[in-house]
């Protein structure tokens, strides 16, 4: 009888990413919430709050992706979440407000582009306009 090859180690960042990119969200959030159990990064606050965006749990999105913003005020991709979950709930004054503190917080030029393209939107300024 053959021996069984050993099982290589599960890593749960990993195995998030390849399940978020099959478009299987919630197994994606399973292995996100074990990875932030034992190495809580600020991809795997992202990567799981954009798990809770893609399965509609907006009050769990908001949420850990503040906490991950906490955790670094200077990662760019916490603000354009949360900036989208934001938009998408029509909270526009804090999607705002959320994108002029990324600008402050990272000194970003590309926050002024941001900034402007939902000035754009609200206003209904086109950009050939």
């Amino acid at each position: 009888m053959p021996t069984p090859k050993p099982r290589t180690p599960v890593n749960p960042i990993q195995e998030g990413t390849e399940a978020y990119k099959k478009g299987d969200y919630k197994k994606a959030q399973k292995h996100f919430e074990k990875a932030l159990s034992h190495n809580p990064t600020v991809e795997v606050y992202n990567n799981l709050g954009l798990c809770f965006l893609q399965l509609n749990k907006s009050a769990e999105a908001e949420k850990i992706l503040k906490q991950g913003l906490a955790l670094n005020p200077r990662y760019i991709p916490f603000y354009d979440n949360l900036a989208r979950l934001y938009v998408l709930q029509e909270r526009f004054g804090e999607a705002m407000k959320l994108l002029e503190d990324g600008k402050w917080q990272t000194n970003d030029p590309q926050f002024d582009f941001k900034i402007l393209t939902l000035k754009r939107m609200l206003f209904g300024q086109g950009f050939g306009d």
